[in-house]
């Protein structure tokens, strides 16, 4: 089990707090765009302690830069400078796409903090997740 009091790059950063800023984030985003897939905080095997942010939704394109610019915004509305300084990218995923779908998979009925093995299409190791979210939508919200 993770200590969820560890803090990222040595800073003031928690990701138990830090989630539950997320957790709240995404009923504002959801609220406001539409539902996500998937949301949560993963981290790289290679990651010195840097946290990927990575999310999916019918609404979010992982090729528009306005997608990425909107949740760099909602990221930067809802946590402190030390806990985005805990972050190392944003991540989306494309929606429908065969990624969305192995994550969906792998972390479906999941949340909170856990220590995970899990590689990605790409070959990337994830050690550890804080999901919020990863749930696939029903087949008539995925139109």
């Amino acid at each position: 089990m993770i200590d969820s009091t560890r803090t990222l790059m040595g800073g003031p950063m928690n990701v138990g707090p830090a989630g539950k800023k997320l957790t709240a984030l995404r009923k504002t985003m959801e609220a406001a765009k539409g539902p996500l897939e998937l949301f949560g905080l993963f981290l790289r095997d290679d990651s010195p302690d840097l946290w990927d942010v990575v999310v999916a939704a019918p609404w979010l394109k992982w090729d528009d830069r306005a997608s990425f610019a909107y949740i760099a915004d909602q990221l930067k509305a809802s946590l402190t400078p030390e806990e985005l300084a805990g972050l190392s990218r944003i991540v989306i995923l494309d929606h429908g796409g065969e990624v969305l779908d192995s994550f969906l998979e792998a972390f479906g009925g999941r949340s909170g903090l856990a220590d995970v093995h899990y590689v990605t299409e790409g070959g990337a190791v994830i050690r550890r997740a804080h999901v919020i979210l990863a749930q696939p939508l029903a087949r008539e919200a995925r139109r």
